[in-house]
């Protein structure tokens, strides 16, 4: 896209060049009667102008993609009760879906066990979200998908520690007879 602007970037301090052409106006209105006031007055009006130090810009502006992550859990607690497949499905779909539309990048991750060469059996979800998401600006995110089965041990405090404004969804896999779920609305 391209875009013209006119940007003014002034030798001088705003407030002293409007003294200065207020000055040249009054000296213009007491000399009005001699020949060629008014060419003194142009002469006057275009050193003001010049003083401003106009420029005309053109930009050349290319759309950036609107970022979506999408966090898949495979943690240990995903492989009981066919968990894992059923996320695996989700995945494609989700990733077709989006696939389609051009505005979005895509970026997936996987998460494994909280500290796989700890051997911690701890999901990280979030702080896998924020390293896929940390090489960009936060105003380019436009959501979080997390897949999961809902055992996630690092959820944040408050959105603030995200470190973006925008949605976080959560695909639950499992059975809807879990025991094991605890759904809390944040902020609707």
């Amino acid at each position: 896209m391209n875009n013209w602007s006119i940007d003014i970037a002034p030798f001088f301090p705003l407030p002293v060049i409007i003294g200065l052409a207020l000055v040249a106006g009054v000296l213009v209105a007491y000399v009005r009667a001699l020949r060629g006031a008014w060419l003194r007055a142009a002469a006057f009006a275009l050193l003001a102008l010049a003083l401003l130090n106009p420029s005309l810009l053109r930009e050349d502006r290319e759309q950036l993609k609107t970022v979506v992550a999408l966090v898949v859990d495979e943690t240990d607690s995903q492989k009981f009760d066919a968990r894992d497949t059923q996320t695996s499905a989700t995945r494609d779909a989700v990733k077709t879906l989006i696939e389609r539309m051009p505005q979005f990048e895509l970026r997936e991750v996987v998460a494994k066990n909280g500290g796989a060469e700890t051997g911690e059996a701890s999901s990280a979800l979030f702080s896998t979200l924020r390293a896929a998401l940390g090489d960009g600006p936060p105003e380019q995110v436009g959501g979080a998908i997390l897949l999961t089965d809902g055992q996630v041990h690092d959820v944040p405090e408050s959105d603030e520690e995200l470190g973006f404004s925008a949605p976080v969804h959560t695909l639950l896999s499992g059975s809807k007879d879990d025991r094991d779920r605890r759904l809390q609305i944040v902020k609707a």
